[in-house]
Formats: structure tokens, C-alpha cells, sequence
């Protein structure tokens, strides 16, 4: 099952907070087999991610620990950038890949599960 489309993920500092992560604004899913609370659940921890950190590996690194303490048993991956490749497998109803638009670039996120 595929799931493509534009939604926003806005929370109170969207709208007018000051110090208002401009990620959350403008989110795209390219392709999505997970639920739609772990969809949410993946954007709202990048955007906790982008705030703290300051490199693509280290957010990485944050949602891959986070979707592995929130699923205990299972192991995700995660990628983060504005330009890759890939080729993989995931295991079934365990991909997630959404863009994240700010002014000057946008960055994809890649999250599944692997055996």
C-alpha cells in the first residue's frame, strides 16, 4: 500500500511561536506503508531532531533510536539528507520516505524497519 500526498504538522510553535521550526511547515510524504500515528509520530520526533542537533547524522541517529524505544524488539534505519541514493528491503507495512521544505533546501527522510 502506498500513501502519497502534502500534509502539514504544525504545533504551537508553527503558528507563530517565536523559534518556530520552519521544517514543519511544509512536509510532503513520497511513500508511506505505516500507520498513520507512526507517520506522525516520525515527523513530529524529525522536527524535535532538527531543533537539537545540528548535523543529518545525528538526526538520523535520533529517530532511528527513537522508532527502535517506541517498537522495543525491532530495528529501523534511518536516513537523512538532501541528496541520496538508494536501493533496500524493508520488511512489509514498515516504510516511511517525507520530504521536509524549508526556504533555501529541502531534506528527505527515509525510515524502515529491517530484519
Amino acid at each position: 500500500m502506498s500513501s502519497k500526498g502534502e500534509t502539514s504538522v504544525l504545533s504551537s510553535a508553527a503558528e507563530g511561536e517565536e523559534g518556530a521550526n520552519e521544517f514543519q511547515l511544509h512536509t510532503k510524504i513520497i511513500h508511506s506503508d505505516l500507520a498513520p500515528e507512526q507517520v506522525k509520530y516520525a515527523i513530529e520526533t524529525f522536527n524535535l531532531a532538527m531543533e537539537q542537533y545540528s548535523t543529518e547524522k545525528d538526526v538520523a541517529l535520533e529517530l532511528k533510536k527513537k522508532f527502535e524505544e517506541k517498537h522495543v524488539g525491532t530495528s529501523w534505519q534511518a536516513i537523512v539528507g538532501e541528496w541520496f541514493g538508494c536501493s533496500l528491503t524493508h520488511k512489509t507495512k514498515s516504510a516511511l520516505h517525507f520530504q521536509m521544505r524549508k526556504t533555501s533546501s529541502t531534506i528527505h527522510v527515509l525510515l524502515f524497519q529491517s530484519d
